[in-house]
């Protein structure tokens, strides 16, 4: 096998324009080019040049560079589902592709529903021929990574099943996948297959709901409920908790996409990691009771009162899709919104994906524990604060001017105490 940290690491980073992706790029640009030498993303579409002069920092020649391939950061415009196997080889050959000694792939598309067979043979798909084409250029490839996932918000509860059985807490690597990991399970086969004889092998890291702001964004948990936030607090409704009381009670743990992003980094480059996978959790859990009025305050919402807006199991307040999206309310009180806040990105409200946070809130009723002794085990020390986590992406969106500059935003929160409210 070759060696996985070794020095002017080249890496391949599969659905670069995805959360996932992205923050990788700025995680592997802030490390010496001693290390990481060159980063070459791949996806169906050039990167947002507001993301790269923005959030990058990139001057425009190194915009210019990153188009031209000339620099650390260069892109492979490429679909790895439409186009055949030989179109991506030639052109991965044509981006530098044969120095590359690292894989990321955390790609992810969406076609013809969530769940469905489509989906299941399409993402499917996508990995093999981007994995297989970079086994074909590649003379240095020492690792590929494979994210399960990288946009959903419930990868780690489709992995093991538990939006649809019960399963034991903790819930632990050692676990046997459930069968409706699909896509996920055929991904892990054909990238084992592949590395079968092969100077390279693999590592495998198995996210929950990744959370953080991008301006691409898509089955976002926490985009959608910033923006759902914003909604409220402008249109000055009850920030009301749309699901019910046991959700907005129950222990949940999420993936903060920049500790993702650093966990990736230690995988892919730790020998010892070949041919495992790993849990990636803040290990930091939390309920939305504990939240919501933190939330409130940052945004200027008024919280609800009484107990009457939390009903019990297995009625819901609000079907957020049929609400904002469906009725057209959302982009309604978001043109208003604009109106009132010059510098607000009018398109941000088309990242609130309401289904999303529908499926996602509705069907988290009961706590879910992950354990993550695995990888502390194997020598991770990484830790991660969820609240920080979330405020980090509301300051991040609001920088950007995805949501309005003139909120109550940090300084709200200093006397803010959790409420208490009634069981009885």
């Amino acid at each position: 096998m070759r060696d996985v940290n070794g020095p002017n690491k080249v890496a391949l980073i599969l659905g670069a324009n995805g959360i996932t992706g992205s923050y990788l790029i700025e995680h592997l640009l802030a490390q010496p080019t001693s290390s990481w030498k060159q980063i070459i993303g791949v996806s169906r579409r050039f990167p947002n040049k507001t993301w790269l002069s923005e959030d990058l920092k990139f001057s425009p020649s190194q915009i210019s560079d990153v188009e031209q391939g000339r620099g650390r950061l260069t892109w492979v415009q490429a679909d790895l589902n439409e186009e055949s196997l030989d179109s991506i080889v030639a052109k991965y050959r044509k981006g530098g592709v044969e120095e590359v000694t690292h894989v990321f792939y955390c790609a992810y598309v969406l076609i013809d529903g969530w769940q469905g067979p489509e989906e299941r043979r399409a993402n499917a798909k996508i990995c093999h021929q981007g994995v297989q084409a970079a086994d074909i250029v590649s003379k240095r490839l020492a690792r590929v990574l494979l994210q399960t996932g990288g946009k959903a918000s419930n990868i780690i509860a489709k992995w093991y099943g538990v939006h649809r059985v019960v399963r034991p807490n903790p819930l632990m690597e050692s676990d046997t996948p459930d069968p409706s990991a699909d896509f996920y399970l055929d991904q892990m086969e054909s990238v084992k297959a592949l590395s079968q004889g092969k100077q390279w092998d693999w590592t495998m890291t198995i996210p929950a709901g990744i959370m953080g702001f991008t301006r691409q964004s898509q089955m976002n948990l926490a985009t959608t409920i910033m923006l759902y936030c914003a909604l409220k607090a402008h249109t000055g409704e009850p920030l009301i908790w749309p699901a019910n009381g046991q959700g907005f009670d129950a222990s949940h743990d999420e993936t903060d996409v920049v500790y993702l992003a650093a966990f990736n980094v230690w995988a892919i480059t730790t020998p010892k990691c070949g041919g495992e996978y790993f849990n990636v959790l803040n290990a930091d859990p939390f309920s939305y009771a504990r939240l919501w009025p933190l939330f409130a305050a940052y945004f200027g919402a008024k919280l609800p009162t009484g107990t009457q807006t939390y009903p019990a199991e297995p009625a819901h307040v609000l079907e957020l899709e049929s609400y904002y999206n469906k009725s057209g309310l959302g982009k309604k009180i978001w043109t208003d919104v604009v109106a009132k806040n010059p510098g607000v990105d009018p398109t941000s409200i088309d990242s609130a994906t309401f289904w999303f946070m529908d499926a996602c809130i509705h069907g988290t009723n009961v706590p879910l524990i992950f354990s993550t002794a695995k990888a502390r085990k194997f020598g991770w020390t990484g830790v991660a604060d969820t609240t920080e986590m979330f405020l980090r992406t509301f300051e991040r969106a609001r920088k950007a001017g995805a949501i309005p500059k003139n909120l109550p935003g940090l300084s709200a929160l200093k006397n803010v105490k959790t409420q208490i409210r009634s069981v009885m």
